[in-house]
């Protein structure tokens, strides 16, 4: 499954934070959360690494509460992929700028 956002596609999800598998992933992440309207999802926060499972993903990362407070609860918390294995993190942290700040604002946990 696959999913655009702010014009770039996401290969991998959403899937349920809990249910992610971190174990194969460099790029850029999406944390979303679904909205009342059927396959429509807000973006809590873009975010890159050059391999997610070093981090303590997601408990440990420093955005989680937010991410947590704006879903309502973990149940909420989703995560895609868009792949970048290969790039160097300035190109990822490019990538991360870029929607970051496109679209219709900034995501909530970004501006925290």
């Amino acid at each position: 499954m696959s999913i655009e956002l702010r014009g770039t596609d996401f290969e991998k999800g959403p899937t349920p934070l809990r249910k992610f598998d971190s174990s194969d992933s460099s790029g850029i992440y999406a944390i979303l959360t679904p909205t009342e309207k059927e396959h429509k999802w807000r973006v809590l926060y873009f975010g890159e690494s050059g391999h997610l499972s070093k981090r303590g993903f997601p408990d440990t990362h420093e955005k989680y509460p937010c991410w947590k407070k704006e879903a309502g609860s973990d149940n909420n918390i989703y995560i895609a992929i868009h792949s970048m294995i290969g790039k160097s993190m300035d190109e990822r942290k490019k990538k991360e700028t870029e929607l970051i700040h496109s679209g219709n604002g900034m995501p909530p946990c970004n501006e925290k």
